[in-house]
Order: C-alpha cells, then structure tokens, then sequence
C-alpha cells in the first residue's frame, strides 16, 4: 500500500502509522478496519463484493459474517467520514458490497 492515501483535503490514510486523519483529529485504526481499507484502496472507484472481503479479511475461520463486515464498515465511515450516515466516501453498493471513492491523491 501507499504510504499515505488521501480521501479529500481533510482527510488521509497513513499506511505507516495505520491511523485516519480527518479535520485535524488522528484516529487509529484496528488490524481488521485497516486491512478493509486497504483492500479498498486497491480497488478505489470499483466496487468490491462483500464476500470477497470477509473472505480476505477473515482468513482461517474467523468470525467472518456479514453481519461483522458491516460493524466494521460502520466504525471506519466514523473516522473517515463528516458526516457517516450520508457517507461521501465509503459507500454501499446495494446487492454487492462496499467502494471506496476517494477525491484526493496518492503520495509516496
């Protein structure tokens, strides 16, 4: 992954230090809302199913359910997102999954 990901002006990603800055606040982010992430950031502007993402995240059957997919999702829309219940960024594609859409640059 890039070392730092920038979802807008006031929001970025570093991969470094696994932790979200948004509006001047830093949010660390656990081992799972991370990995989520960055498979998200590999696939930026596409959508990835959900099942493909329990199946990459939960590796060696964990609690990988929809259901814990979901949590997740809405604990990383808390740190990346102004506004998580309209998200802007991490968005639910109905029928298929989660894309991430990322107005900002990449840096390395």
């Amino acid at each position: 992954m890039v070392e730092v990901f920038y979802l807008s002006d006031s929001c970025f990603i570093d991969a470094d230090d696994q932790t979200v800055c948004r509006a001047g606040r830093t949010y660390r982010l656990t081992d799972i809302e991370y990995r989520i992430l960055c498979l998200l950031i590999e696939r930026v502007g596409q959508p990835v199913c959900a099942e493909e993402i329990i199946s990459h995240i939960w590796t060696g059957g964990g609690t990988g359910t929809r259901e814990n997919l979901n949590v997740q999702i809405g604990k990383i829309r808390r740190r990346i997102e102004p506004s998580p219940r309209t998200p802007k960024h991490l968005l639910s594609i109905r029928g298929v999954g989660y894309m991430l859409w990322a107005s900002g640059t990449v840096s390395n």
